[in-house]
């Protein structure tokens, strides 16, 4: 068995990150962690179209959704319902493509999934 590390609490603990929201296309967005760790796994986050949005970071004095999962951790890529479009599969490709080039998304090769859309919840699945 390894031995685990602890931090230092004689020291100061490393300041929160502040990454912002980066826009890559409409409906597309890609939030890096938030957490003094720095790095996290991949989330890919399709949210409604009343719920997304690029410029809010508080609804009724709640964090939104991609700032929540970010603070957990997480590499968000968010999704509105509406740029999915036709074609999922090439959506998918571009988060995939996204935490790839993403210094902070960690590890590369595992990805999670929330749909906060019931509505696409059946097409996901249809297509998955």
């Amino acid at each position: 068995m390894g031995s685990i590390a602890y931090a230092d609490i004689t020291q100061a603990p490393a300041p929160l990150p502040s990454a912002k929201l980066e826009k890559l296309k409409p409906g597309l967005s890609l939030q890096p962690p938030l957490t003094r760790l720095g790095s996290g796994p991949g989330l890919i986050l399709i949210t409604t179209p009343e719920i997304y949005d690029e410029k809010l970071t508080q609804r009724d004095d709640s964090p939104t959704a991609v700032l929540k999962w970010a603070e957990e951790g997480y590499a968000v890529f968010q999704v509105s319902a509406e740029a999915l479009g036709s074609d999922i599969a090439t959506v998918f490709e571009q988060a995939l493509h996204a935490f790839k080039y993403c210094e902070t998304c960690q590890p590369k090769n595992k990805v999670g999934l929330v749909c906060e859309s019931s509505l696409f919840q059946s097409r996901l699945l249809d297509g998955c």
